[in-house]
């Protein structure tokens, strides 16, 4: 006959969902994160994910999983956790379209001090210049932005037939 309840030990008898584990710094927290990722690895590897700014993030390579660093926001401490692709592509989105904002302000800014500036300014022009690098680097986030939504989304429906043999 087994023990009642309240006499096994504290994990078998805690009802509480499980805490998650807290690293008191940001490298503690970035290292436990890759050795997840790595573990989840076939070949034992991991990498940073791209474009999420100031997040931390790491992926296993050639496998699904994803691991991201946050600070907890009760304790000032740091937690690991596990994050789907569609997060992963929804953080890069939203950090991309952030980027855009701040060329196309950062240009905005140039035209109008290059308006104040004398036609024949040497700053005007420069200033000019600057605006149109900065539209310019906005085209192309936004196309990463466009390309990897893309890239993304599942195949429609008229390409899956074609690929598939035998349809």
């Amino acid at each position: 006959m087994s023990a009642p309840v309240s006499m096994l030990p504290g994990a078998a008898n805690d009802a509480r969902a499980p805490r998650p584990t807290v690293y008191q710094t940001t490298h503690g927290a970035q290292l436990a994160a890759q050795r997840a990722a790595r573990n989840e690895s076939p070949v034992q590897l991991c990498q940073r994910v791209i474009d999420l700014g100031q997040l931390n993030a790491w992926a296993a390579v050639d496998g699904d999983a994803r691991f991201i660093v946050e600070l907890d926001t009760i304790g000032g401490d740091w937690t690991v956790r596990a994050i789907s692709a569609a997060e992963v592509t929804r953080l890069q989105q939203a950090h991309l379209r952030g980027r855009v904002v701040d060329y196309l302000e950062e240009a905005e800014r140039c035209t109008v001090e290059a308006l104040k500036r004398p036609r024949e300014s040497a700053v005007r022009g420069e200033l000019l210049r600057r605006a149109a690098e900065m539209r310019g680097l906005s085209r192309e986030v936004e196309l990463k932005l466009i390309l990897g939504a893309v890239i993304d989304c599942d195949v429609a429906s008229c390409e899956r037939d074609s690929r598939v043999e035998g349809l």
